[in-house]
């Protein structure tokens, strides 16, 4: 795969799949398929699970950022990316200082799971790298959004023994009235 670059035909960015191609051991050519870095974002966002479930990040084995949504992007570079912006050009670990751990591990090429804070919020990112791309796919999610279920159990909880306390008492004082 190619590192992002602008589509010779349009103004899109895109990552290039580049295979050469032999008849009876002879290069015959070249067979190129351009992904648009827009629609590989969308799939990627679109099978992240919810909002729940965070986002999709992708870095090459540099750690130069190949695609992330919005969100992504502000939290990882403090603003969105121009459409045609030079994405390999951009020195995360330079506009992202906390980024420097996770841009370790991208660039040993190994997997694992990293809590940084980003945008004064704690995030987990669990990392997978992909070898036969030479990338990594990074799942970035809000440590708040990890807890919320569990507080929401939680409230849950605690709001069915306090309905359970008033019951007792009711049926308690109901007795004690009856009774006498």
């Amino acid at each position: 795969w190619s590192p992002p670059r602008t589509a010779f035909a349009s103004t899109q960015t895109v990552v290039s799949a580049v295979q050469p191609v032999y008849r009876d051991q002879r290069f015959v050519g070249v067979l190129v398929a351009d992904l648009s870095l827009e629609r590989l974002n969308s799939f990627l966002v679109a099978n992240a699970q919810g909002e729940r479930s965070g986002y999709p990040v992708l870095l090459d084995t540099s750690g130069a950022l190949i695609t992330a949504p919005e969100q992504g992007q502000r939290d990882l570079i403090g603003r969105t990316l121009l459409p045609n912006e030079d994405r390999t050009a951009l020195d995360l670990a330079a506009l992202n200082p906390a980024l420097a751990p996770l841009l370790d591990q991208v660039r040993s090429g190994s997997a694992g799971i990293t809590t940084l804070s980003l945008n004064g919020r704690e995030h987990i990112l669990a990392t997978a790298p992909i070898a036969t791309i030479s990338w990594s796919l990074v799942r970035v999610v809000a440590l708040e959004n990890i807890t919320a279920s569990t507080e929401e159990t939680t409230t849950g909880v605690r709001t069915i023994a306090r309905h359970a306390q008033f019951t007792v008492f009711g049926i308690s004082l109901v007795m004690v009235v009856a009774i006498g």
